[in-house]
């Protein structure tokens, strides 16, 4: 079950940057299969582990892309990455605790966070790396 979709609109002009969106976007929808279908508890914890894991490496290679950059909003940025990175490990751990209300939960942020924070807050610095 894909919960997002790839689509141009979530280009921001960097191809590493849009190759890692779509990465994080696909391990979302890998997720959505995994939880929605009640596949193995072991199958999902491994993609949230591989997600935090991946998203991680993400905020950091945009973060010192954007320092190089000396985006003006860097420390909003950054600070929404910190927030996002608490509110995830929150609610997966709210899932490995087998709370069955995190589930949704948990898919509705992550679609909700990935759609509003790309299509917004990445957009902001499209201009600037694109240019690069």
């Amino acid at each position: 079950m894909k919960i997002i979709n790839w689509s141009a609109e979530y280009s921001v002009g960097v191809a590493q940057l849009d190759q890692q969106h779509q990465k994080i976007i696909d391990l979302i929808n890998e997720l959505a299969d995994c939880l929605c279908t009640d596949e193995e508890m072991a199958t999902a914890s491994r993609v949230l582990n591989e997600m935090h894991n991946y998203i991680i490496d993400h905020f950091g290679l945009e973060e010192r892309m954007l320092s190089s950059a000396k985006y003006p909003q860097l420390a909003e940025h950054k600070e929404g990455h910190n927030r996002f990175i608490k509110k995830f490990s929150h609610l997966c751990a709210e899932v490995d605790s087998d709370r069955s209300e995190a589930v949704p939960h948990l898919l509705a942020y992550l679609n909700d966070w990935w759609d509003g924070h790309i299509l917004h807050e990445d957009m902001k610095y499209s201009p600037l790396l694109a240019k690069k």
